[in-house]
């Protein structure tokens, strides 16, 4: 599953908004055996929730962050 983007109004942010997204998504990728993947600028804030979500950089590109978590990741 290729993450491309997620954007909220700052208004919106600090609500769990994204979270929920992502915990959603998390859970589709666990059940149809699918890793996700996803490209974060190295600077921006948002890494730190997906490192906290089971994210594990496996790549730069540029200013761009790989980030990878497997289906079979324990903590969703």
């Amino acid at each position: 599953i290729l993450l491309i983007d997620i954007a909220l109004l700052p208004a919106f942010r600090q609500h769990g908004i994204g979270s929920t997204i992502l915990h959603d998504l998390i859970c589709e990728s666990t059940q149809s055996g699918k890793d996700m993947i996803l490209h974060v600028e190295f600077f921006n804030p948002a890494q730190k929730l997906y490192e906290r979500l089971g994210f594990i950089k496996t790549g730069e590109q540029g200013i761009y962050n790989e980030m990878r978590r497997t289906f079979e990741s324990a903590d969703h």
